[in-house]
């Protein structure tokens, strides 16, 4: 009677469907091998077969079956030989493939880490573990692998409801869910649980050399009330801010998104003072520590306002009005209104003369001798 040879499959195992392969090869040409000459050895149920093949070599394909184990068997005396019915006893195949469809829970410990630590992740099965940014659309785990690789990282699981280390180096900032795949390549739901990856923290502000005005343009004592700031250790993406806090007074700020690892920023017009400068940066809606101030900085622009128009005091303003600007004083008074900052000058020009000043105060000033003539006082 025939006997088999071989039974054995290289489907892989475990996977998420039925579809399987057998090779059956017996001892001598058969005829007469169907599709009811096999049963499932199995804790599979409801599994379906098919036959292809012809003389000696015979493929069977497994469909339909549930979660559980595929092992074929072929009946007793199902085949025809040369001469006999065989084979004498039922030949189950060597292989045996795990049907899992049944994807695995994973998990996170809530977190606020640097892209230098690590994410605790777990997962119910055994697998690969994936860190993906919530801005990625999972749907299937090629949609994880194809995402830009700083936006997510993977880990081997080799123990189930384990804590795992995954590291988030390499990863941009922001918030991250874990996702699990088991051997069989079913995908996870995303974890309830996320971690948030910080960027770094910046570097010191520096004054820019073209903004510390002044005896020094490393002193940090300026007449530039617009300075700019550079900043370094920053992370390209990120939204750099910069905090000037004065010694009295409402903070004020300036922010830039940064381009590379450095960067800088140029404050709005800010009030005289004493002032500690302070950096953060922001990515993925999550912000990094603060970084170490410079302090010290001091402000001091000196404004300077322009005067009021000046006006012939009436008593110098002789003649039938003394509110005309014509006069026969020749040393006649002017007065200024305003504050003023420094030193206040009034001086009068006319054509074919030499200017004539004085300098203000309290409000006003006495000309010199003036030539007849029409003066412009200003």
């Amino acid at each position: 009677a025939p006997t088999v040879n071989t039974f054995s499959s290289a489907t892989s195992t475990p996977r998420n469907d039925s579809n399987a392969s057998y090779s059956v090869v017996f001892s001598e040409s058969v005829t007469g091998l169907a599709s009811e000459d096999f049963e499932n050895a199995g804790t599979a149920t409801g599994c379906t077969f098919a036959v292809s093949g012809s003389g000696t070599t015979y493929t069977v394909t497994t469909s339909d079956c549930s979660d559980g184990t595929i092992q074929p068997r072929l009946k007793a005396n199902s085949v025809t030989g040369s001469a006999l019915d065989g084979p004498t006893s039922a030949a189950t195949a060597t292989t045996t493939i795990t049907i899992d469809r049944v994807a695995p829970t994973a998990s996170v410990t809530t977190a606020t880490i640097l892209a230098t630590s690590n994410a605790s992740v777990q997962s119910s099965e055994t697998g690969t573990a994936y860190l993906v940014n919530e801005t990625v659309t999972v749907t299937n785990l090629a949609s994880i692998t194809g995402a830009s690789g700083d936006l997510w990282n993977s880990v081997a699981i080799s123990t189930a409801n384990s804590n795992t280390n995954l590291a988030a180096s390499g990863l941009r900032s922001g918030t991250y869910k874990v996702y699990a795949v088991d051997a069989a390549g079913n995908l996870s739901a995303a974890s309830t649980n996320t971690i948030s990856i910080k960027p770094a923290t910046p570097g010191t502000p520096d004054l820019d050399a073209a903004s510390d005005l002044g005896t020094s343009n490393t002193d940090n004592n300026t007449a530039d009330d617009t300075p700019t700031f550079t900043i370094t250790s920053i992370e390209s993406g990120t939204v750099v801010t910069l905090t000037a806090t004065p010694a009295s007074g409402s903070a004020v700020t300036c922010s830039f998104t940064a381009t590379s690892t450095s960067g800088s920023c140029t404050f709005d017009p800010m009030p005289n003072g004493t002032y500690s400068i302070r950096a953060v940066q922001s990515g993925g809606g999550v912000n990094s520590d603060a970084g170490t101030a410079l302090s010290n900085v001091v402000i001091n622009k000196i404004s300077i306002s322009t005067p009021a128009t000046p006006d012939l005091d009436a008593s110098s303003d002789h003649g039938i009005s003394n509110t005309d600007d014509i006069t026969r004083d020749n040393t006649p008074t002017i007065n200024v209104q305003g504050t003023f900052t420094g030193t206040a000058i009034v001086t009068a020009t006319k054509s074919g003369s030499s200017p004539v000043t004085c300098t203000i105060s309290s409000g006003a000033c006495t000309l010199p001798f003036l030539s007849d003539g029409v003066w412009s006082v200003r």
